[in-house]
């Protein structure tokens, strides 16, 4: 009864003029906080009218031009594997024995490839397809995503007529409606599930992993990401569904390969934390295992676990689109990925030279290089010297490093960690709080019956004050029940 009394009293003291300036502030923080997540650099072409043609040039490497890696007969099969985080696989106690020992011994070529926020699933999509960075808008657009209209690796190999499969999870289905010969889509909703979300994928394999209506296979298996979220990042459930995937991954290899050419490409969409969440930006979340696999690959360098090489996700839509020889998406930032493919295999000198082409060509927007003026200017008898050149200089470390860098500062510009709308929105939010507590004066001047209740209401202001800061962490806000029973149990003492 007195705790009622005090918050009548605490009522009054909210004038009408207050209620009104309160409420138009919550209405303009909520306002600038969606201005500031939808917020999203302007997808453009990085590439010029200027193109290099690489037909041209064929006659100036005089080792296997038609290499085993541009062969019209090769299948690709991507395999996405949800909250697979780097850790499962470096860890020396992981149990994905097959991974591991591809990597030592040089048949798998792996990658720490970083995920930019946000780390969920949808977002991560169009970062492998398209290579751009999503706004954090994604992350309520993740739960109802509707077709992806940027340019996407996907709906270009469609496009060029190759026969894609899809199985897994249905955001695929909804982000590229048009582009699979073939699907069938398993939902993330039930999260408890974990067991047939997974063997409904799997149940297909059989009958695929033998059949030849299909150039592309791309699956999606969300088991890990559910016992994530179930039963906790640390669960021992994690080791048998990693056991689980090492052995898919071992028999889709095995299988495919015995019977065609294959470039399987395994991933992490994001990570997750100990507690099986996922969605911000830490290491846990954002940094996944990426490998690629070559059954006609000729081991020049073996692997080392412990010294990864660097990538961005997005590198991914920039390297696929060179072994399905289509275009790399337009509005891409990735940077391809086979230079430093070719450290580990053997790759023949046009084929190293055709990738470099095609992401010089694709980034000639903002290219600045003297080497790329010389091959479009050549002269018909100089034009292998310009080639030799431009070769030597691309695949250089200080090149390398050099596009690196460059890569960084736009996903820097692009990505959406804070933007000053939203600063703006936290501002007005906090403010508002005040005025609605009592804490902050109206006119310039403190009602002097608040002022004797402020004591006692300022372990409610707390908490209250203390569970709005930890709305703007992602993972506290899946785990916000957990933060409801402890204040509740807190607020009791008062």
């Amino acid at each position: 009864m007195i705790a009622t009394d005090r918050n009548l009293r605490c009522r009054k003291n909210v004038s009408s003029q207050e209620f009104l300036v309160g409420y138009i502030g919550l209405l303009l923080a909520v306002f600038f906080i969606c201005v500031g997540l939808s917020l999203k650099t302007e997808v453009r072409s990085m590439s010029s009218q200027q193109q290099v043609n690489t037909s041209k040039f064929m006659a100036c490497f005089h080792d296997n031009i038609d290499d085993n890696y541009l062969n019209n007969n090769t299948r690709v099969i991507l395999m996405v594997v949800d909250a697979w985080r780097l850790s499962h696989l470096v860890d020396p106690d992981s149990p994905m024995i097959f991974l591991r020992e591809s990597i030592l011994s040089g048949q798998a070529v792996a990658f720490v490839a970083n995920v930019q926020t946000p780390t969920v699933t949808m977002p991560r999509i169009k970062a492998l397809t398209s290579g751009v960075v999503p706004s954090l808008i994604s992350l309520v657009t993740n739960f109802f995503a509707t077709e992806n209209m940027e340019d996407n690796w996907v709906n270009s190999a469609a496009a060029a007529g190759r026969r894609i499969v899809f199985f897994g999870d249905d955001t695929w289905l909804r982000l590229f409606p048009k582009a699979f010969a073939v699907a069938e889509g398993v939902t993330s909703f039930f999260v408890n599930d974990y067991t047939e979300v997974d063997n409904n994928v799997t149940r297909h394999l059989d009958y695929v992993l033998t059949a030849d209506h299909w150039d592309l296979l791309i699956l999606h298996y969300l088991g890990l990401d559910h016992v994530g979220h179930s039963l906790g990042g640390e669960s021992v459930v994690i080791r048998t569904k990693l056991h689980e995937m090492d052995n898919i991954a071992r028999r889709i290899f095995h299988t495919v390969s015995a019977r065609s050419p294959l470039l399987f490409v395994m991933v992490g969409d994001h990570g997750m934390t100990n507690a099986g969440s996922h969605g911000g930006g830490s290491e846990a979340e954002s940094r996944v295992p990426l490998l690629f696999f070559h059954s006609k690959a000729e081991v020049i360098q073996h692997g080392n676990l412990n010294e990864l090489p660097y990538a961005e996700q997005v590198d991914l839509a920039s390297t696929l689109p060179f072994f399905l020889r289509i275009n790399i998406p337009m509005g891409s930032i990735g940077l391809s990925l086979v230079p430093y493919i070719a450290e580990h295999w053997s790759f023949s000198e046009f084929a190293i030279f055709s990738t470099f082409v095609q992401q010089i060509n694709h980034f000639s927007n903002f290219a600045n290089d003297s080497a790329l003026s010389r091959l479009l200017n050549a002269e018909e008898d100089r034009h292998c010297e310009a080639a030799e050149v431009f070769l030597t200089n691309a695949r250089s470390r200080s090149t390398l490093e050099r596009n690196r860098e460059v890569q960084r500062e736009i996903i820097q510009s692009e990505e959406q960690i804070i933007r000053w709308p939203i600063f703006v929105g936290l501002i007005l939010a906090v403010l508002t709080f005040l005025l609605f507590s009592g804490l902050l004066p109206f006119y310039g001047h403190a009602n002097t019956e608040t002022v004797g209740t402020q004591a006692l209401d300022y372990p409610a202001l707390l908490i209250f004050g203390l569970y709005h800061i930890s709305s703007y962490s992602t993972s506290l806000i899946e785990e916000e029940h957990d933060i409801w029973y402890d204040l509740h149990n807190t607020y009791k003492f008062f």
